[in-house]
């Protein structure tokens, strides 16, 4: 939602989006300086001025998230870390991550990679069986674009992974691995709802070098 000097812009006034997310309205104005409000999901009100000349635009950007926005985002980015990290230990193929995200996602390729490279660190094999992955400490940083309207986010979180190591001469060895990584994602407001576009779950290593 968004006004200009307490005037609130309607369907009437908006452009077919030409642009990814991105919405446009189109006003007659006096020239000179007028007052903006825009109010997004999650984001605190933005209020600001700006100077209206012929044919001139102006782009709402920098805007910054409210304390319950985000609470929500990291609970989201929190839950869908953890299904990332449950269905890689398990082997699971993409497909089961994939239902997180918006449909028909232009993203799919990229995100598929990102999480078979997370299946591959924590998958069993090569004498390693993985036994138990733990995160938390986790602290989330979200920004929106002011071109896009996409809200990208990090979640630095610790990890803690308990494994069991095959050892010619001693037999099995049990082990424990504590490390930091970062996940990032975007996430799109459509139908009401922030969707997730794209995940890199970051890195959860606990092998040795070969």
């Amino acid at each position: 939602k968004a006004w200009i000097d307490d005037i609130k812009l309607t369907g009437d006034s908006k452009l077919k989006d030409d642009s990814d997310n991105l919405e446009q309205y189109k006003v007659s104005l006096i020239e000179g300086e007028h007052k903006i409000k825009v109010k997004v999901p999650c984001f605190r009100m933005y209020r600001s001025g700006f100077r209206a000349s012929d044919k001139g635009n102006a782009t709402i950007s920098k805007m910054k998230i409210s304390e319950n926005g985000k609470k929500k985002f990291n609970r989201k980015m929190q839950d869908i870390l953890n299904a990332y990290v449950k269905a890689a230990k398990a082997g699971k193929s993409f497909s089961e991550v994939a239902v997180l995200f918006e449909k028909d996602s232009s993203c799919k390729k990229e995100n598929k990679e990102f999480y078979n490279d997370l299946k591959k660190q924590l998958g069993s094999g090569d004498g390693y069986i993985t036994k138990e992955v733990k995160l938390d400490n986790y602290e989330g940083k979200y920004v929106i674009s002011g071109v896009t309207g996409v809200v990208r986010g990090t979640l630095s979180y610790d990890y803690k992974v308990t494994y069991q190591k095959e050892d010619v001469t001693v037999g099995d060895m049990n082990g424990t691995v504590d490390g930091s990584s970062q996940m990032s994602a975007e996430f799109v407001y459509k139908d009401g709802n922030y969707q997730l576009r794209t995940v890199n779950p970051g890195s959860i290593w606990y092998r040795e070098s070969q």
